[in-house]
């Protein structure tokens, strides 16, 4: 059985497409579990600056307070005991708000791309199939 060109670069493109596709479907498996279970895939910096007052209080502090380059003058001083406590679980919330939310922004970007990626496989497939009729 003779492959013309048109064959051969539609089986090429076949291979490119699922090769995409799985590679794509692996990153939106990922945001699927960030979305389900946003304090899984927290960042490091701030999972960490969430599990204790004095962690949080210090990460305060290095945010707010005095800087190298900034106003000599800044008395910033973080809040102290269960105000400190309420703001940490305040402020850990919405980051856990904000993983929830960017994962499923990059969840939607690559349904997106699994769907265009659908469309292209479609077409040579389908000329792969009326090559294969055509050759009985």
């Amino acid at each position: 059985m003779k492959k013309t060109l048109l064959e051969t670069c539609a089986m090429a493109l076949c291979f490119v497409t699922v090769a995409c596709f799985m590679i794509v479907l692996s990153f939106a498996v990922w945001n699927v579990i960030a979305f389900t279970f946003p304090s899984l895939t927290l960042n490091s910096y701030e999972w960490e600056r969430h599990q204790s007052d004095e962690a949080f209080k210090e990460s305060l502090i290095h945010m707010y307070g005095p800087q190298e380059f900034g106003p000599k003058n800044n008395t910033y001083m973080p809040p102290e005991g269960a105000a400190l406590t309420k703001e940490r679980e305040r402020s850990y919330a919405a980051s856990i708000g904000v993983e929830s939310r960017s994962s499923l922004h990059a969840l939607v970007q690559y349904l997106i791309m699994l769907l265009i990626n659908a469309f292209v496989f479609i077409v040579p497939w389908k000329i792969l199939a009326r090559t294969r009729q055509s050759d009985g």
